[in-house]
């Protein structure tokens, strides 16, 4: 009774009937919440991640700043961030009703979009990367978005989470453009990109490794190094 207790309290849902029951909510676009970014961290593993054994991999997370919640009403008109965000970002005609449970990740995703990222060695990396120059080349980053499910009228995407729903992307950090950063992440807010070094260098192997990601509302740059060694 007491362990009861306690998830009903951990969940926040309504019980009734010996049976928790979800909110049914009415919704106008897809994404629930947006928040604003603080900063972006780093985290990496060389030969020790699953899908990638042989590989140096640093993946891009973000801090949250303050949240911009959603109205989740179809009918609310009162001019909002919320509302200016799903504007921007074509989120206006969702129009389905869900049923939440208080434990369900919902969609949320940054409120600012990024022009480029780029990432650089303090350490000449091979004859052609030398310290501090782009790395972006020998990279090859894994991400997710939800635009291409908003944009194709909320019916395609290849991944899906509780209520999230996005496309995974793989591309050559160096063919990655601004058209790609927008709604980076799986809707559950943190984790923005994995880097999966391609090639090893062939000079120096010890390195900090320093990746920048622009914002497109006018804020400095966000910035986060790491210490890595090769073996």
């Amino acid at each position: 009774m007491l362990l009861a207790m306690a998830l009903l309290m951990m969940w926040g849902c309504e019980y009734r009937d010996g049976r928790l029951k979800p909110d049914k909510v009415h919704l106008r676009s897809y994404v629930m919440n947006y928040f604003h970014i603080k900063n972006i961290t780093l985290n990496g593993v060389y030969k020790e991640a699953v899908a990638f054994p042989n590989n140096l991999v640093i993946s891009v997370y973000c801090t949250y700043g303050d949240i911009v919640p959603g109205s989740y009403s179809a009918v609310d008109s009162t001019p909002s961030a919320y509302d200016a965000l799903c504007e921007r970002h074509n989120d206006m005609s969702f129009d389905k009703t869900v049923y939440i449970y208080a434990h369900d990740i919902k969609p949320t995703f940054p409120a600012a979009d990024f022009v480029s990222i780029e990432i650089t060695s303090s350490a000449d990396y091979d004859a052609g990367h030398p310290a501090g120059t782009p790395l972006n080349d020998l990279i090859t980053a894994h991400f997710s978005s939800a635009k291409p499910y908003i944009d194709s009228g909320y019916k395609e995407y290849d991944n899906s989470s509780s209520l999230c729903k996005f496309s995974t992307i793989i591309k050559n950090l160096a063919d990655v453009s601004a058209e790609d950063l927008v709604l980076l992440g799986t809707g559950d807010g943190r984790g923005l990109m994995a880097l999966v070094f391609d090639e090893e260098p062939t000079l120096e192997k010890t390195h900090t490794f320093t990746v920048t990601m622009t914002p497109d509302d006018g804020r400095e740059p966000f910035t986060a190094s790491i210490d890595m060694t090769f073996d």
